[in-house]
């Protein structure tokens, strides 16, 4: 016996809400933030090294990226807001 079922994607996407596709979206994005955040905090910890010696030259030499605060307070700004964004997701 077979049992052929015929689904078009452009079908699926028609019966989807538009509150799902948001919610969808939204976990995406929530999903990204936290890997995010750790390469934030690597380029920070790297940054930091290259000021106690410990490493070799860092690719941002001049401008506001430049300094390991800015890295590290983009990656705790990013840590809180996917820990905040996933709370509230569920």
């Amino acid at each position: 016996m077979q049992v052929r079922i015929k689904l078009r994607p452009a079908d699926l996407l028609k019966e989807i809400h538009v509150e799902e596709r948001a919610r969808v979206s939204a976990q995406v994005g929530v999903s990204l933030l936290a890997p995010l955040a750790l390469m934030a905090f690597v380029l920070a910890f790297w940054r930091f090294g290259v000021d106690i010696a410990w490493t070799r030259a860092f690719p941002i030499e001049q401008g506001l990226l430049s300094h390991w605060q800015v890295w590290l307070a983009l990656a705790i700004g990013m840590q809180a807001t996917a820990g905040w964004a996933a709370r509230r997701s569920d």
